[in-house]
């Protein structure tokens, strides 16, 4: 995939303006708070409907825009093409005036090819986007939800049928929840008709169980390969990682059956009346990383900063060769890069560019210092350097 034009219009700090994108590696250049991650903030949404932070539309809108009366807040507006067509994919914060009230309610939109797209499982995939920003090691250091999240995602991009189970899990769950608080808080309720919402987990949670032990298995070799070529040169060149995944659904690596996953919610019910919640299921997935020579331990516990964030590098270089490898004519999906310099020591970042100088990706970075990272790339030929001043971009 290559991305040639992008407009944006009140978002975030950037100036309304339109840029055009020719070469295979973009450098953004400028000091920090001039605008440089809400550019590429703007890419990701393209791809992901949602910012780095997941914040809510009208958190995304200029912070100068106060026109009450203009149906679209902001917009982010991009042309791209893949190897077999030219699209364009546009993402809108539109705001809707309330019956018989002065305030209005703030949404977003997205249109590929100016129709507008009603469900996320046709919108995901379409414009494929793999981003490195400082929060990503949360991976290593947060819950294990936010591993569940990023595995799904990639999942999701390739595989509709995935999308429809993970909405339809979630609903059932909803659904569930709703019903202990409703029907056994401070009372019994009839225990029965939850069997309605279990079946409906089993049989969502059993394709999502499927679908994320076929990622982890498939991702599994080449990210420790990955792994061991960023540190080929260290002192730790024999430390090994692993992705560790314990399914809910799973006993001794074999995926239960409908019958005994109906025990297991059977057993775990009492538990479930207790604490008004649905304590079994694929949303209690276990995913985790493990790291170290010749013992292996959970990276959360045990990895300094600078194996954590190795860890990140070689699951995000090794995430775009599961989406190339996904895609039905292996499109190469587009790198985003985001700060650099605060979150790699020299080593790190030598051993990264080395990676991504030498893939057919097209690549955004934003930098500091330009000159410096572009000396990395032999062929000077294929990149461009764009300055950011105050939310305004031009190529340099």
């Amino acid at each position: 995939m290559f991305l040639t034009k992008v407009f944006v219009k009140n978002f975030k700090c950037l100036v309304d303006q339109e840029l055009e994108f020719k070469k295979k590696v973009i450098i953004i250049s400028g000091t920090n708070g001039q605008g440089k991650t809400s550019l590429l903030e703007s890419i990701y949404i393209l791809s992901h409907g949602k910012g780095f932070r997941k914040q809510k539309p009208k958190e995304l809108i200029s912070w100068n825009f106060n026109n009450k009366d203009t149906p679209i807040c902001s917009s982010i507006k991009g042309d791209f093409y893949n190897s077999i067509c030219e699209n364009q994919i546009e993402y809108q914060i539109v705001q809707k005036k309330l019956e018989n009230q002065s305030k209005s309610a703030v949404q977003k939109r997205i249109l590929i090819n100016s129709k507008n797209i009603l469900s996320v499982a046709d919108f995901l995939g379409k414009f494929q986007v793999m981003e490195f920003v400082p929060d990503d090691l949360e991976l290593i250091n947060g819950a294990s939800q936010i591993r569940r999240n990023f595995f799904d995602r990639l999942i999701a991009m390739t595989d509709v049928e995935f999308v429809k189970n993970s909405l339809n899990y979630s609903l059932a769950l909803k659904n569930r929840n709703a019903f202990l608080v409703k029907h056994f808080k401070g009372s019994h309720g009839n225990k029965s008709e939850l069997e309605i919402w279990d079946a409906q987990l089993i049989l969502s949670g059993l394709e999502i169980s499927k679908k994320r032990a076929e990622c982890i298995v498939k991702m599994q070799k080449l990210f420790t390969e990955i792994y061991s070529n960023i540190l080929l040169n260290s002192e730790n060149k024999n430390e090994k990682v692993l992705i560790k995944y314990e399914g809910q659904f799973f006993t001794n690596k074999n995926l239960l059956g409908k019958s005994s996953l109906e025990d297991k919610y059977k057993e775990t019910l009492e538990r479930d009346i207790r604490y008004l919640t649905t304590t079994f299921g694929v949303h209690r997935d276990k995913i985790d990383f493990l790291i170290g020579f010749p013992e292996l331990q959970q990276a959360k516990t045990v990895a300094s900063q600078g194996q954590r964030k190795s860890i990140v590098l070689a699951l995000k270089i090794e995430a775009m060769n599961f989406l190339e490898q996904e895609n039905e004519n292996n499109e190469l999906p587009i790198l985003l890069l985001d700060d650099i310099e605060a979150e790699l020591d020299n080593f790190r970042k030598n051993a990264l560019y080395n990676l991504i100088s030498n893939i057919k990706n097209q690549i955004f970075i934003t930098t500091t210092s330009a000159d410096k990272l572009r000396d990395f790339f032999v062929d000077d030929t294929i990149v461009d350097i764009f300055e950011v001043k105050n939310g305004l971009v031009k190529q340099v």
